[in-house]
């Protein structure tokens, strides 16, 4: 695909929605990818963004998740995890400051660098989180959770 982007919708239904929409050549050239979302969180006191190895089932993301993003708006959290082979590692949650706004719309970028993801939330580095899935390439699906919308992928 030349190093863009592709995506196309796997499976929708309500709050939930997964999108396959990186191509291998994006990881391996480590271009970053912007995620722009609209948030609307007045029902839900957290969301999830996951990067995967593919679609999941309806409720649940697949085996092997590279990075999975859990903002939780009451104890003020950014958790990330990842998930290798249908086993979850334990959560990070350190972060410099808390971004997020109920009601907010937000930019997501995450670049993907030798080693590591390194995520901005509109312009700010949040944190860095080392690789567990190999090879890069695998990650096909942007997985999302919550009562939020993506409106832009680049």
């Amino acid at each position: 695909m030349g190093g863009g982007l592709f995506f196309s919708q796997c499976l929708f239904r309500s709050a939930f929605a997964w999108l396959t929409w990186l191509s291998a050549a994006t990881v391996r050239t480590m271009h970053p990818w912007l995620i722009q979302f609209s948030a609307s969180h007045q029902s839900k006191l957290r969301f999830y963004i996951a990067l995967t190895c593919g679609c999941g089932m309806p409720r649940e993301p697949p085996a092997d998740v590279a990075l999975e993003i859990c903002v939780r708006f009451k104890e003020r959290q950014v958790l990330r995890r990842a998930c290798v082979r249908g086993a979850w590692g334990r959560a990070e949650s350190a972060i410099p400051f808390f971004p997020f706004i109920k009601n907010q719309p937000f930019k997501m970028e995450v670049q993907c660098e030798r080693g590591r993801f390194r995520v901005f939330l509109d312009g700010e580095q949040l944190f860095d989180f080392q690789h567990r899935v190999a090879p890069l390439h695998l990650i096909d699906t942007l997985w999302v959770r919550g009562s939020i919308a993506i409106t832009k992928l680049a």
